[in-house]
């Protein structure tokens, strides 16, 4: 994969969230919580543009990554109805020599985060309660996010799982489905802590 595909990816990605709809009246909790995961989408993908617009590889793919996993479990949860395209994670993205220190840099960041944020959530819905399930299956999403391969050529796919996956987190978080229990600074929504 180069830069093109990069590109490729972040105008399927805006444009299949383009093509998204919902259906929760906006004064509604379940119509708060679609605005909410909407503004981290959108924040997300304006942020991926930035990075590209700076030939900021590594910070453009985990942005569009990471937005990728917030859009996904919206269209999971119901939140948002549409088709997404499949997350972009490639083995042989060429990232320049001078950005190497930042790709394994952001990596190891990403890698400790989110096994941090897996570590200080906890399920909120009762057992048997459909949104358990669903909670079961989105921590799944992130804790499938995490590898033990220490390859430095497997980055940048890895990269692309630990973004994908935290997103899951976070978005799952957004909806209620997880009780913060420490590290409130790693998560992407606000807390009376």
């Amino acid at each position: 994969m180069n830069a093109g595909e990069l590109e490729q990816y972040r105008t399927d990605l805006a444009l299949a969230y383009a093509g998204t709809g919902s259906f929760h009246p906006a004064e509604t909790p379940l119509g708060e919580v679609t605005a909410g995961i909407r503004e981290m989408i959108s924040s997300y993908l304006t942020d991926a543009e930035v990075f590209y617009q700076r030939e900021d590889l590594v910070n453009e793919y985990a942005a569009l990554l990471y937005v990728h996993g917030w859009f996904d479990a919206a269209l999971y949860l119901g939140y948002i109805e549409g088709k997404s395209p499949d997350p972009l994670l490639p083995g042989d993205l060429i990232i320049p020599c001078d950005l190497h220190d930042r790709l394994v840099e952001k990596h190891d960041r990403y890698d400790q985060m989110l096994r941090d944020a897996l570590g200080s959530i906890e399920v909120a819905p009762e057992t048997g309660s459909p949104l358990y399930a669903a909670a079961t299956f989105i921590r799944k999403k992130g804790e499938d996010a995490v590898r033990n391969e220490s390859s430095v050529a497997a980055y940048v796919s890895e990269l692309g799982s630990l973004s994908y996956g935290y997103g899951w987190i976070d978005a799952g978080l957004r909806a209620g489905l997880f009780r913060i229990t420490a590290n409130p600074h790693l998560f992407t929504t606000e807390t009376d802590r």
